[in-house]
């Protein structure tokens, strides 16, 4: 938590920007406040941090309800090395099949791979570079079914 004391502040109306938040969030809004005497006046920001979402799509565009579908991400938005995530293990905060939810990611650019598909399903072979920069980004994989399964 960062703290800033202004003192001597004239009184008036002042909006209040924060410049640089914490690294990995994305900066609170901007705030209006008015300073009516000497006492203390108190303003707090949130900050946010981001979300990945990962489809895992038919070719025709449907979720793919099976479980299975194993990813990494790289860097590790929760840590160091590499993070593999396996849909509806613990990092996963959707428990439907097929969309995985990683929540609390700091701000900044991951690449996923996908290392497993569902059963049936080839896996996509393209990795995906996403830029987290607030809110939830959206990332879809598109499987095709196995030729034993045509």
């Amino acid at each position: 938590m960062g703290i800033l004391l202004v003192t001597a502040a004239r009184l008036g109306s002042y909006l209040i920007h924060e410049e640089t938040p914490p690294a990995g969030y994305e900066p609170g809004l901007d705030q209006n406040v008015n300073l009516t005497s000497s006492a203390k006046l108190t303003v707090t920001f949130t900050n946010k941090l981001g979300s990945i979402e990962i489809k895992k799509l038919d070719e025709l565009g449907n979720v793919i309800n099976l479980p299975g579908a194993t990813f990494t991400i790289q860097p590790n938005p929760y840590g160091t090395e590499t993070l593999t995530v396996v849909d509806n293990d613990a990092n996963d905060k959707n428990s439907a099949y097929g969309i995985i939810l990683l929540e609390a990611v700091s701000l900044g650019t991951y690449t996923i791979t996908e290392t497993v598909a569902p059963s049936g399903y080839k896996k996509d072979p393209k990795p995906k570079t996403v830029n987290i920069t607030s809110a939830t980004v959206t990332v879809a994989f598109i499987n095709k079914l196995s030729s034993v399964n045509r």
